[in-house]
């Protein structure tokens, strides 16, 4: 129902839908809730509720993240499906950061993507192709350090 209603631009039905079912899935797997806040926190940023977005992905981060303090390919508690939704998750992040021209939190993060992204996944695919299309764009936003030399 939740993406009926966002295909359809009703927000407020979308996000009563997601919240329900991020509710429901929080006794079942965290894994799940996570991806149902981050679609919560996509919601907002369509209604450009650019800040309520942004903590919506970072908190569909975490619970993604559960009690996994490390997210990196060697752990053990998170496998490919789950760190790819995080890295999808973090992606988002990054780009409601740029929205708020946050530029270099913003590469930050989708810098952190690409990491997890290319990692698991061939360079080819047009997931990983996109992030770095994503990653290369924001960087050429962010202002290079001027030296003393810039000013003469």
């Amino acid at each position: 129902m939740g993406l009926i209603s966002y295909a359809m631009e009703s927000f407020p039905s979308s996000l009563t839908s997601f919240r329900k079912a991020a509710q429901l899935s929080m006794e079942a797997a965290s894994h799940v809730s996570g991806i149902f806040i981050n679609n919560i926190a996509c919601v907002h940023t369509d209604m450009s509720k650019l800040s309520l977005a942004r903590t919506e992905f970072d908190k569909s981060v975490q619970v993604q993240k559960g009690e996994s303090l490390d997210i990196s390919l060697d752990s053990v508690a998170l496998g490919r499906d789950e760190l790819l939704s995080i890295s999808i998750s973090i992606f988002n992040v990054g780009v409601s950061c740029a929205k708020q021209k946050q530029y270099e939190t913003a590469v930050s993060h989708i810098d952190a993507c690409f990491s997890i992204q290319s990692t698991l996944m061939d360079e080819s695919e047009a997931i990983v192709q996109t992030t770095l299309y994503s990653l290369n764009l924001l960087k050429s936003l962010v202002p290079t350090s001027r030296t003393s030399y810039d000013t003469l």
